[in-house]
């Protein structure tokens, strides 16, 4: 992996090009989880909200289970 600046080239040794790779990789992971935990506090609080408010377990079974397909499809 080389970077061409006006005539002149950087090569990255072996190990500076893998813990690069593996610093994005790690970065991009990182959002994935965070993304997804986010998202799942969202929920969980939602439905912590609906059961505080009295709706039976039947209906928050019927949320939950809605939820969790609407993210599968």
């Amino acid at each position: 992996m080389g970077v061409r600046l006006t005539g002149f080239t950087l090569t990255l040794s072996p190990e500076r090009q893998s813990a690069r790779m593996s610093k994005i990789t790690n970065d991009g992971l990182n959002q994935v989880w965070h993304k997804m935990l986010y998202s799942c506090n969202q929920r969980m609080y939602l439905m912590k909200l609906l059961r505080d408010q009295g709706l039976p377990s039947k209906e928050l079974h019927g949320i939950l289970y809605a939820l969790v397909v609407s993210k599968i499809r």
